[in-house]
């Protein structure tokens, strides 16, 4: 495999990270709910841990366990004071969960002139923030349905995992053939999109 090093700067080459466990230490999701929830609430989850459980278990879809998740904990909350929780989040928690090889590599990738592209399941908003203070210069990512202003806890559109992101991509900026693409990825929702880069590294960053 070519060494990502070596690659002169050229303005169709795109760099692109999923970012939940690729590019930090652990799920976001996670941890923005267990950072924003009293620990009444947090104990309440047990009551959708069967779907988490049927999922790890192959019996579910991601979808399925990951609605479950966001309904409980965020469905009827305004879509303001989640945007707003969301971007305190970001702003103020990503940096200390980011792996610190990732922001190597974000760096080099910055300082040789190569946009950056973060593709990921992870919802938008408590993602993009930290994304732009970093020089990203897109995130496409999963979007929460919002109705009179409140979070339903369904997704808005297709979760943006495994097939879903070769599509983003695409829909986005083309097809990959018109570009050189540099890819990271760390599960098998990314499997999709690795096998379109012309450089894909899974679970490593050399």
């Amino acid at each position: 495999m070519p060494n990502q090093e070596k690659h002169s700067v050229d303005k169709k080459t795109l760099v692109i990270f999923d970012f939940d466990k690729t590019i930090t230490k652990v799920d976001t999701m996670l941890d923005l709910t267990y950072k924003s929830f009293r620990f009444s609430k947090l104990l309440g989850g047990i009551k959708i841990l069967h779907k988490i459980i049927f999922y790890k278990l192959g019996l579910c879809s991601n979808v399925v366990a990951k609605e479950a998740f966001l309904t409980y904990f965020f469905g009827g909350m305004d879509y303001d004071k989640f945007a707003n929780l969301s971007r305190e989040y970001s702003l103020n928690f990503v940096d200390k969960i980011i792996k610190k090889e990732a922001l190597d590599k974000i760096n080099f990738y910055k300082s040789q002139g190569y946009k950056l592209i973060i593709i990921t399941s992870g919802i938008y908003e408590w993602i993009e923030p930290w994304a732009t203070k970093n020089g990203f210069t897109k995130v496409l990512a999963s979007k929460l349905e919002v109705t009179n202003n409140k979070i339903t806890g369904k997704l808005s559109g297709a979760n943006c995992y495994g097939p879903e992101k070769v599509n983003r991509f695409i829909a986005e900026y083309g097809e990959f053939e018109n570009f050189n693409t540099i890819c990271f990825g760390d599960s098998k929702g990314d499997w999709d999109i690795l096998k379109k880069s012309n450089h894909p590294f899974y679970k490593k960053y050399e």
